[in-house]
């Protein structure tokens, strides 16, 4: 039984470093999102400056579904206007617009952090204008074009 262990140990290992070298080592949420706010010009020391930024943020980006307001460090990561995760761009029948990127926001599990991608619904196709922003929206040439393939069908 202790070979069985010690050769997969070895095989992790082995894995691992392969890893490393090709894409260099793994960062932890953590040190992704800290990364990804630095590239956007904010500047903290620790988590105490980073809750300071958030508080003082006037942006207030929502979720397309819920309308419900993204908070704290998301509010750092995420311009004005409402997100959609994947699943939600493919339940509303939508498709995210060619050359579309995709923002990180952050949760927290017990003590750890995660993220996951949301778009910006004004990158998706084919999907209603969002009923929770409080602004003119723009009825783009897609969403008339898809209207009108429903009326006709």
């Amino acid at each position: 039984m202790k070979n069985k262990i010690e050769t997969l140990a070895a095989d992790l290992d082995a894995y691992n470093a392969a890893h490393a070298k090709k894409y260099g080592p793994k960062k932890s949420a953590k040190e992704i999102i800290f990364d990804e706010l630095r590239a956007l010009g904010y500047e903290f020391n620790n988590w105490a400056d980073l809750k300071a930024l958030a508080a003082a943020e006037t942006a207030e980006p929502i979720n397309y579904e819920t309308g419900r307001a993204y908070t704290g460090i998301n509010k750092l990561l995420l311009p004005t206007g409402a997100f959609m995760t994947w699943s939600q761009i493919q339940a509303f029948g939508g498709q995210v617009k060619k050359g579309a990127g995709a923002y990180k926001a952050v949760y927290f599990t017990g003590s750890s952090m995660r993220y996951y991608r949301v778009f910006n619904a004004k990158d998706v196709k084919y999907i209603a204008p969002c009923p929770f922003l409080n602004q003119d929206t723009e009825i783009t040439e897609d969403w008339l074009t898809f209207c009108n393939e429903i009326i006709t069908a």
